[in-house]
């Protein structure tokens, strides 16, 4: 097995539901899926599509106001925004390798959307889907 030494999660419908107000509400097993893909030196980060408007920063204090920024590198937030790529092209999977200075067979990618999994893989990306749970966390 490949080693991986950084996890890229996709945000909505993977760690959690975004409502209206882009507050990040988790889903009751992200601290046990963050955790049981914690080892030395591995680095995780986000891929995600955004709204025009949101940046990378934006999108990392979603994720600290959740709880979990603390987690991520923010040098891995990668969104579509700054991309200039969006899920599931293969631009964005490779954008967020060059980001983590490491070769992209290196990375994994976790989501709930098949056709990002699908997308990350035909990069050259290891990727992971993860069942969408039934209920968020309050």
């Amino acid at each position: 097995m490949k080693k991986i030494n950084c996890v890229f999660f996709d945000v909505g419908g993977t760690l959690g539901e975004v409502d209206g107000e882009l507050n990040l509400h988790l889903y009751a097993d992200t601290l046990g899926l963050l955790s049981s893909l914690q080892a030395p030196s591995r680095r995780f980060g986000v891929i995600s599509n955004v709204p025009a408007t949101m940046t990378g920063k934006n999108l990392l204090q979603m994720l600290t106001n959740a709880g979990i920024g603390k987690f991520f590198d923010e040098s891995l937030i990668v969104v579509s925004t700054e991309a200039k790529s969006s899920k599931p092209q293969a631009g964005i999977y490779e954008f967020a390798a060059h980001r983590a200075g490491v070769d992209i067979g290196a990375c994994l990618f976790v989501g709930e959307n098949i056709a990002e999994v699908i997308g990350a893989r035909l990069a050259g990306m290891e990727a992971q889907l993860k069942p969408q749970p039934t209920a968020a966390k309050p």
